[in-house]
């Protein structure tokens, strides 16, 4: 397997709800935290897997303050798509 790299989304991606559809039919309503690549130099690799929040928790990165992950790890092939909505 190779290895993935992490990246932090911006600050605008985390104040922006977003909703996503996967293919099983559930539905998540959330908050963009970051996101995984094969490859962050490349801008043209693909996005292997989203990390998600409820609430918008400021500056924590997606984890507690004793160091949990916050939110849960989507696969994006498991992902029919995402979009931006107004409100949570």
């Amino acid at each position: 397997m190779e290895e993935q790299n992490f990246h932090l989304a911006n600050s605008h991606s985390l104040r922006r709800p977003v909703e996503i559809l996967l293919k099983d039919g559930r539905q998540i309503r959330g908050f963009i935290v970051g996101y995984f690549k094969e490859d962050m130099d490349d801008a043209h690799s693909p996005i292997l897997k989203w990390h998600i929040v409820e609430k918008p928790y400021g500056i924590s990165f997606g984890i507690d303050p004793f160091g949990y992950l916050l939110g849960s790890i989507i696969l994006q092939k498991d992902i029919v798509h995402i979009k931006c909505i107004d409100s949570i």
